[in-house]
């Protein structure tokens, strides 16, 4: 996948998680056209430490993607208001999640969300 100058930027902010979340390690991940796919490996909060919600390190990156994208001149970019999360229960389903998310950019011209989908 050839990133935009804005995909670089969320990868950019992307790669920068675990250095701004030492508690956070990247997992599989890809930046799609128009959706992000990745797997977050949370250490646990030390007994007296503050709770580590996923929903807060996404809306840190979405809220510097943003920013940065704006400042860019892109003012029109937004994301979607939500985002979808999974817990990884085993290891067979981490590999599959791994598969799935490696392989996505494969399938980007079938995707239901592709731009040539919608033309009549």
């Amino acid at each position: 996948m050839d990133l935009s100058p804005l995909g670089r930027i969320v990868a950019e902010e992307w790669e920068k998680t675990p250095k701004v979340r030492p508690y956070v390690t990247l997992d599989a991940w890809v930046v799609m056209p128009n959706h992000v796919h990745g797997i977050l490996l949370i250490d646990p909060p030390p007994l007296d430490g503050r709770p580590r919600p996923l929903g807060e390190i996404i809306g840190q990156f979405k809220g510097i993607c943003t920013r940065r994208i704006w400042a860019e001149g892109s003012r029109d970019f937004d994301w979607q208001p939500r985002f979808f999360d999974q817990i990884v229960p085993d290891e067979q389903t981490l590999l599959r999640f791994r598969k799935y998310i490696l392989e996505n950019p494969l399938h980007w011209e079938k995707d239901k969300h592709h731009p040539d989908k919608n033309r009549l």
